[in-house]
């Protein structure tokens, strides 16, 4: 027969509960990642912060990361021929005067992915103002990068890059206004490696404040990688001969080594390598599985193509290589 009205209503009304169950799911996960990571206890004094990268140099895909969902989304590509110069992200749990957490350009040598959380030394700000109101960047370079070292505060940057900087940020708005909708940018002024420091503490302070009044609730546990459920992992179809499911850390032709934080659930950048060397394969482990140093079996993938790092990918195996470092005994599957 066909369905009648109250087939009709009853149906929307479980697929509407149905619905709210997931998105409780997706929230409820995703606060338990942004909860865990924030502005260090001496982050102030060290300039040391994680950042979660949102958009990699040279890109014109401006990316904003939803901590309600965990989930990167595309707010528009720029309408002006111009790429960021650097990898742009915020420093969680921080908040400025507009109501986002405080911004950061990193002056990166090899672009960071899309959504890791990466330490990054605090160097100097970039004062501006928009449409909107003031607005801040943090200027930064990579914590663990021996490459800048050297650059210790603003007055180290190079000045050609301070103006790359600088005209980017006055031009990347400007084909975007409409009528009766203005779009522009001004540059107040550049400060120094304490100011930033400044609009840091500043920033965590007004976040501080804005929690006042919510009592602080635990965490849920963050969902561990490492032990992805058999039934995942028989969905996958990896049943053949040799066939497995690996999570891929590192991008083939990387020099930007990441590891998968099981206490925040998290990509986060371990090092830069030191080396003018590049990981010949997307590297990654295989989850369910355990090493006699307490991690997961090393997987390196033979790609034609980049498999992008956070992805769970069907891999064959058709041998490994055994080797030892400074650690022991290691084995990486290929």
């Amino acid at each position: 027969p066909p369905p009648t009205r109250e087939h009709d209503s009853m149906h929307r009304h479980v697929a509407s509960a149905q619905k709210a169950r997931v998105d409780n799911s997706i929230r409820t996960a995703a606060a338990a990642k942004y909860g865990r990571v924030g502005p260090y206890t001496d982050s102030v004094t060290t300039s040391v912060v994680p950042v979660i990268i949102e958009v990699p140099r040279d890109q014109r895909n401006k990316l904003e990361y939803d901590k309600e969902t965990d989930t990167l989304q595309l707010d528009r590509v720029l309408h002006s021929s111009c790429h960021y110069p650097g990898d742009y992200g915020f420093v969680p749990r921080t908040l400025c005067p507009d109501g986002d957490p405080i911004d950061v350009l990193v002056l990166s040598k090899f672009a960071l992915a899309p959504g890791v959380v990466a330490d990054c030394r605090l160097v100097g700000v970039m004062d501006m103002e928009d449409e909107k109101g003031g607005d801040a960047k943090l200027i930064a370079v990579v914590a663990s990068e021996p490459r800048t070292m050297g650059i210790t505060d603003i007055d180290k940057v190079p000045a050609h890059v301070k103006a790359e900087i600088q005209q980017f940020f006055e031009l990347y708005k400007s084909l975007e206004a409409k009528p009766g909708k203005p779009k522009w940018v001004k540059i107040r002024s550049w400060g120094n490696r304490a100011r930033a420091l400044q609009d840091l503490a500043d920033s965590i302070k007004l976040y501080e404040e804005s929690q006042k009044g919510h009592p602080q609730k635990a965490l849920p546990a963050v969902g561990n990688v490492y032990e992805l459920s058999t039934e995942l992992m028989d969905s996958r179809g990896s049943v053949g001969d040799g066939e497995c499911c690996a999570y891929i850390e590192v991008q083939k032709g990387d020099a930007n080594k990441y590891e998968w934080d099981k206490q925040t659930g998290y990509l986060t950048l371990d090092r830069v390598l030191h080396s003018a060397v590049f990981y010949p394969g997307d590297y990654g482990f295989i989850p369910r599985t355990l090493c006699g140093d307490g991690d997961p079996i090393d997987v390196l993938v033979l790609s034609s193509f980049q498999v992008n790092c956070g992805v769970l990918c069907d891999v064959r195996v058709i041998g490994a290589l055994n080797m030892s470092d400074e650690k022991g005994e290691d084995q990486k599957l290929i």
